[in-house]
């Protein structure tokens, strides 16, 4: 029997995201060959602000951040993730 190679990565949540789940940083287990747009399915079966996030993050009021980069200058949604990677959650919008 073979055994799924599986990673760890680290979600940071920040502002009325992190209120609204009621934490602020999570550890999430996914199969090694996952890109960020795997884990943000994992989250909306979790959590229901993270539904339709994984195809329009922005649509959402989400901005995406691994390892300190924005997705934007990544892959986007199919940014790859390796064991350890970091990942923080911001609303998009802020008010003043």
């Amino acid at each position: 029997m073979l055994r799924e190679l599986m990673m760890r990565v680290i979600v940071r949540f920040l502002g009325s995201i992190a209120d609204s789940i009621g934490k602020k940083e999570e550890r999430f287990e996914l199969d090694e060959k996952a890109c960020l747009r795997d884990l943000v399915a994992v989250l909306a079966e979790k959590y229901r602000i993270f539904e339709g996030a994984e195809e329009s993050a922005l649509s959402k009021g989400l901005i995406f951040i691994v390892n300190g980069r924005s997705i934007y200058l990544l892959k986007g949604m199919e940014t790859d993730l390796t064991e350890g990677t970091r990942i923080t959650i911001i609303p998009a919008y802020a008010g003043g």
